[in-house]
């Protein structure tokens, strides 16, 4: 299995985390995740999970301004935003998108 590879997890809450988990524990490079309350992302952060953000704009500012790219998505939102958003920052030439919520 690759490593190397960066996963973001949109939607850290009841069913959210557990992508998360699962992408640390399988030891990809970078796990990331997207959630707009406060107490499920000092949970991330607790969790070791370094990259937190509030919203889709502060993960879009922090990804493409560094022209950032993750190999994965995992939306538990499924929202027509995020769902946009997910695939925008996907690796150019491939990547996977799943919409869960």
């Amino acid at each position: 299995m690759r490593t190397d590879l960066a996963v973001l997890d949109i939607g850290f809450g009841g069913l959210g985390h557990l992508g998360v988990q699962f992408g640390a524990a399988m030891g990809l490079s970078q796990v990331r995740a997207i959630e707009p309350l406060h107490a499920p992302r000092e949970w991330a952060q607790g969790i070791g999970i370094e990259f937190v953000y509030e919203s889709v704009e502060q993960a879009r500012v922090d990804l493409l301004a560094e022209e950032r790219a993750v190999s994965g998505v995992v939306d538990v939102v499924g929202s027509d935003d995020t769902a946009s958003f997910g695939v925008e920052v996907l690796d150019f030439g491939g990547g996977i998108y799943v919409a869960v919520g």
